[in-house]
């Protein structure tokens, strides 16, 4: 499934879109003062928020159309929140009545594609509305820049097939970055050939080893069969942190079957990163978490919201 809808309370729901199909991009976008002696207006903040989200939007509409392979016409903005405003670098609360050179909007924006638009029309819950979109893998990474101050580092959200590969860049941009054919389902097909036991009873004893659920002697004697089909997952994560010239990033991975995976229970050779599993947490969590670090009803958000629609209806 490729989105879901998560209740946040009667009749409201955080809509989570996944990738391919849908992404999040947090970013912030910089509009010069032609007149930086001039006291900014209300009118004036109105337009810098709607110049920033259709800067951003037309940018990353290009690379997600060219990663889908599918007409830029096709893809369209989810939602839109306001992280932040600062003035020459100093952030504020109410912009209105300040100079300032410039004014930067710190922005998160979800892009989806049409089709995906449409078949989320026709499965939202009956008297439900959608009060915030977010794409978790992104989301998360969000919330480990804000918290742990980190600026540099990528993330892996890995599905039972594939492995999706984001990066925060410098404090400045978190944004997908790759994918690979790479998932769960390989560790489970190495245990379950190599031991001749089903795909079940194989995930039940990843699980176990995950947990260190076992003796000494079996985590030691299941070591290089789990650690095995990693070595290809090391070289995706390495492929992908090249090409965005990341030099030996951290690595945070999620996925709950893994989340409590010790990192010296696997051995690797190949990976350019330090990699850690991240506690297992929900979409729900997730949003529930960004939601209170942002006030989506704040007077800047509801503008943000109108220009959306605005720009939805006529680009």
């Amino acid at each position: 499934m490729s989105f879901s809808f998560l209740k946040i309370e009667e009749s409201k729901y955080a809509l989570s879109v996944h990738p391919p199909y849908g992404t999040s991009i947090y970013s912030s976008k910089i509009i010069e003062r032609e007149d930086y002696r001039k006291e900014i207006t209300e009118s004036e903040i109105e337009n810098a928020i709607s110049q920033a989200i259709w800067k951003l939007f037309d940018e990353e509409r290009m690379l997600f159309s060219k990663r889908l392979d599918v007409s830029e016409m096709d893809v369209v903005m989810a939602d839109v929140r306001i992280l932040y405003i600062k003035l020459d670098g100093g952030e504020v609360v109410n912009p209105v009545g300040f100079t300032a050179k410039a004014i930067e909007i710190g922005l998160a924006e979800t892009l989806i594609t049409r089709d995906l638009s449409e078949n989320i029309k026709s499965s939202i819950p009956k008297n439900g509305k959608v009060v915030f979109t977010l794409e978790p893998t992104a989301s998360c990474a969000w919330l480990i820049q804000k918290d742990s101050k980190k600026k540099e580092f990528a993330i892996a959200r890995i599905s039972d097939e594939k492995t999706f590969i984001y990066q925060s860049s410098n404090g400045e941009k978190i944004s997908y970055i790759s994918d690979f054919d790479w998932g769960v389902n390989h560790l489970v097909k190495s245990v379950s050939s190599k031991f001749g036991i089903s795909e079940n009873v194989a995930r039940d004893v990843i699980r176990k080893y995950v947990r260190e659920d076992m003796s000494a002697d079996m985590i030691k004697g299941l070591k290089e069969t789990i650690s095995a089909p990693f070595s290809e997952f090391c070289r995706g994560v390495t492929v992908a942190v090249r090409n965005v010239k990341i030099k030996k990033p951290t690595l945070y991975i999620m996925n709950g079957d893994l989340s409590e995976l010790d990192p010296k229970n696997i051995s690797w050779k190949e990976a350019e990163a330090k990699m850690n599993f991240l506690p297992s947490i929900g979409h729900e969590e997730i949003a529930f978490h960004e939601m209170s670090s942002v006030d989506i009803h704040s007077p800047w958000n509801r503008i943000a919201k109108r220009r959306m629609k605005w720009l939805m209806c006529h680009k």
